[in-house]
């Protein structure tokens, strides 16, 4: 008979097929205070890109990627209705638009080296955009929600050269995100209207079947997981 502590690795192991590593967690020491004073904040659009690799190279599939981006927008949205926060989707206008564009690469900068906070030295200044505040003025909301994210998916039989690694997917998420097969990375965040980063989500893992970017159902469960802690 399998002993207490083998069922107890089998189970482990189940469950981590089945649903992935847990994602890491950023935020500053009044994250809960902080959030609790706010009541308005706004989803700018996810920027989400669903790599191919395939015999001829590294593809971005656009329809997919846009959709995964608007798929998760929806999915924020939807995990904070019914809560106390009210949720307004930032669309880009004529006045805005090029600010919002340096604001989001600049958050996908940031994202990129959020491990790095994870365990601050004391008194650390948490990382920041710079200041929101025009563009919170704008919107009329008290908080931003930024998310990027890619996958990396490979046609069977696909050779996966050293050309192909290094590819623009490192250039653009930096020399950790090679584009190996089957490659999952997200990151969600909300930074308050002076541009500092309160709370961040961060997950780095192999895909997973249950929560990708690549089906409705699944960018839900893996919004859910990015957004489990919370402090609602």
């Amino acid at each position: 008979m399998p002993s207490r502590a083998f069922k107890t690795f089998l189970i482990a192991v189940v469950l981590l097929l089945a649903g992935g590593c847990a994602p890491a967690h950023y935020s500053v020491h009044d994250a809960a205070e902080q959030i609790g004073s706010i009541r308005t904040i706004g989803i700018v659009q996810p920027d989400i890109k669903i790599f191919e690799l395939t015999e001829d190279g590294v593809a971005v599939m656009n329809e997919v990627s846009d959709a995964a981006a608007r798929s998760s927008a929806d999915e924020i949205a939807a995990f904070f209705k019914g809560t106390r926060l009210r949720v307004k989707l930032i669309e880009p206008t004529l006045k805005s638009r090029k600010e919002l564009q340096e604001v989001r690469a600049l958050s996908k900068a940031v994202h990129k080296h959020l491990q790095e906070f994870w365990n601050p030295v004391e008194k650390t200044a948490p990382p920041s955009l710079g200041s929101l505040e025009t563009l919170a003025d704008l919107y009329g909301v008290e908080a931003f929600i930024f998310m990027d994210g890619f996958e990396v998916h490979k046609r069977e039989k696909a050779p996966l050269s050293k050309k192909l690694a290094t590819f623009a997917v490192g250039t653009l998420y930096g020399p950790s995100a090679l584009p190996r097969q089957n490659r999952s990375r997200a990151c969600v965040s909300m930074s308050d209207h002076s541009g500092n980063i309160i709370w961040a989500s961060f997950r780095d893992e192999s895909v997973s079947l249950r929560e990708n970017f690549m089906d409705r159902e699944n960018t839900r469960r893996l919004i859910r997981g990015l957004l489990s802690r919370f402090p609602r």
